[in-house]
């Protein structure tokens, strides 16, 4: 008998000890953004921008709790993120209510406020990740920037008020390898026109600033993006990558519409209108097969300037001058450039200015030439991707556009 009240005893105070023991704590088991685990051991990279923050607890969470004030986001340097936060038992979705910033660090702050729904404590916790993507530049004379292309899965413009129209192109991945970040161009029907497009290359100075992945499967030259052909200002590259060029109507005393700034092959410039006091700068190119090992199948920075005031036009390639045309060192007619550049005093054909060839699909100039007809199976669409394309009323300097190229590179 006394064994046996002994053994109540016993139960009667295990019960008791279990009822006053203290709420168990709450603890996070998990956090992802997509199939992207963002509780490891390092920081994880290369995060979704669109996909919402799930966290999940060891038990259900008091919803009240669980809110934007006491679970958010904020980018290294600037304010939390705009967010809805719902709970569903241990699992808590935070929902930016945009797309998060790309290429930028954030921090998820979890504070001691959340609480599990029997009450339990949470002790505060915080981790960083990087989003996919590149993070917003400030491109060097941002003022004098006159447009800017990101093809965000979209083409049109963050700066100005340029009316786009896009045919037939497509949107893939930019050179983060983020998702419907560039634009992707078939090359045989891809083409974007800008509508009153030819002040984007008007002026005493401009430069074109763009980011280009050459196919080289094609079987035809590549006519990049420009207006009127040579007549106006066009960028155009072989279909092999072996070479790439600008041709561009200069005013002088007289309008020569083929004045040429090329770079590849044996560095032979003068096939459309000699330009004296041209210079390689990248010794090391070496011909054809260096300049297919700058542009061809990759992602390269390409940027052109033109100063008329300095009468020099030149190249860039991932930040390093490749050649530069001095006109003040010609003893011709091309010694007389004045202050006016493509678009001014020359015979525009159109004011719509294209990416994906280097005239609108109804122009009519050259349209009895197959490469230069639109509507022509082997005229010189590009084919390829572009992205981030940027037009300046200004001439960068080589310190500017290195700036730009190290701003924008992976």
């Amino acid at each position: 008998m006394g064994a046996v009240l002994s053994l109540s005893a016993m139960v009667l105070f295990s019960s008791c000890k279990k009822d006053d023991d203290p709420v168990g704590s709450l603890t996070v088991s998990m956090i992802k953004s997509g199939t992207t685990d963002l509780n490891g051991a390092t920081p994880a990279t290369g995060v979704d921008i669109a996909s919402d923050v799930v966290v999940t607890f060891s038990k259900d969470v008091d919803a009240a709790t669980a809110t934007s004030a006491n679970m958010s986001l904020t980018p290294t340097g600037g304010t939390a993120a705009a967010t809805t936060v719902t709970t569903s038992g241990a699992a808590v979705t935070i929902s930016p209510n945009a797309d998060l910033l790309p290429g930028t660090t954030y921090t998820l702050a979890i504070s001691a406020s959340v609480k599990a729904k029997d009450g339990g404590a949470f002790t505060a916790k915080s981790l960083t990740f990087k989003t996919a993507g590149r993070a917003p530049v400030t491109p060097p004379q941002s003022a004098a920037q006159r447009a800017y292309f990101g093809f965000d899965n979209a083409v049109t413009s963050s700066v100005g008020t340029w009316t786009p129209v896009n045919t037939a192109t497509t949107f893939g991945p930019d050179r983060f390898g983020a998702a419907n970040s560039a634009a992707v161009f078939n090359g045989t029907t891809s083409i974007v026109e800008v509508n009153n497009g030819a002040s984007l290359v008007s002026g005493v100075a401009h430069s074109i600033s763009f980011w280009m992945k050459l196919d080289t499967s094609n079987t035809h030259g590549n006519f990049v993006m420009g207006i009127s052909l040579w007549e106006g200002n066009n960028v155009e590259v072989d279909m092999k990558g072996a070479w790439f060029k600008n041709a561009t109507a200069i005013y002088k005393t007289t309008l020569n519409n083929a004045d040429s700034i090329i770079l590849g092959g044996d560095l032979f410039f003068n096939g459309e209108g000699t330009v004296a006091g041209t210079t390689s700068f990248n010794n090391n190119i070496g011909g054809a097969s260096g300049v297919k090992n700058l542009i061809a199948n990759k992602w390269a920075h390409m940027v052109y300037t033109f100063n008329a005031t300095t009468k020099k036009r030149v190249w860039y390639v991932n930040g390093v001058k490749q050649i530069e045309s001095d006109y003040s060192l010609a003893t011709n007619e091309q010694s007389k450039v004045v202050g006016a550049a493509a678009m001014t005093n020359m015979p525009v054909h159109e004011d719509i200015y294209a990416m994906g060839f280097s005239q609108s699909r109804n122009s009519g100039f050259m349209s009895t030439e197959t490469w230069g007809a639109y509507s022509s199976p082997t005229a010189n669409h590009f084919k390829g991707s572009l992205d981030d394309v940027r037009f300046w009323g200004a001439a960068l300097t080589d310190a500017e556009v290195t700036t730009l190229y190290n701003a924008e590179k992976p």
